[in-house]
């Protein structure tokens, strides 16, 4: 009676781990999205870069649109990955402070994910407004090279 029992038990483990995915059909993995500047990258740039990084401000370069980013790629990738950029060195564990530009690991995954596949551009329609920024601060001296 056990076995009998036992046998059934299996069948029916056996029937829906076979059939059933086959009535459900084929599976399809989900597309895999590729960043763009304009849609998944300049939102990440506009709040946690162009504050230092546009004219008259205390970083070595503009990245305030595309054709500013673009050339820089590879090098933004390998500063953020090594956690050089931005330089911002208060210690995580306390929490982030307010207007924090340290940017979040999901952040710096899609960055890696745009500049791996070729730093597309996008539909510039979908490009975000430059945020408001403050005037340059003139008190700040400029790095020497």
């Amino acid at each position: 009676m056990n076995r009998t029992r036992g046998v059934r038990v299996l069948s029916g483990v056996l029937l829906v781990v076979n059939v059933i995915p086959v009535l459900a059909g084929p599976q399809v993995p989900a597309p895999v999205l590729t960043p763009t500047f304009s849609e998944h990258v300049a939102p990440i740039v506009y709040t946690k870069c162009v504050q230092c990084h546009r004219p008259g401000e205390v970083a070595p370069m503009s990245l305030i649109n595309y054709h500013e980013v673009q050339p820089w790629a590879a090098s933004i990738r390998r500063q953020l990955v090594d956690q050089t950029m931005p330089p911002f060195h208060s210690h995580s564990r306390y929490g982030l402070l307010v207007d924090s530009p340290r940017l979040t690991q999901t952040e710096i995954d899609t960055v890696v994910r745009w500049v791996d596949a070729g730093a597309p551009e996008g539909n510039p329609a979908l490009l975000p407004e430059l945020p408001i920024l403050a005037p340059p601060r003139r008190d700040v001296p400029r790095p020497t090279r």
